[in-house]
């Protein structure tokens, strides 16, 4: 039987995911080297910016929810 995924574990997984690749922001640069084109440094700047604004914005609404109940 297929049960319906809700939207809180959608933001579980989402708010895990965005601090995960935070935190391993730093090795994959150590890992890979600085960006080589403008491209390849818009892209990985642009996915960081995201995972930062996701993390925050997803443990922020999980804190608020829970001092307002």
């Amino acid at each position: 039987m297929s049960e319906e995924i809700t939207w809180q574990e959608v933001r579980q997984c989402l708010e895990l995911g965005s601090w995960t690749t935070i935190a391993l922001a730093p090795f994959l640069y150590w890992i890979n080297g600085p960006a080589v084109s403008v491209d390849q440094w818009v892209m990985r700047t642009g996915l960081t910016v995201i995972a930062v604004v996701v993390a925050i914005s997803t443990t922020g609404r999980r804190l608020f929810a829970k001092t307002e109940q």
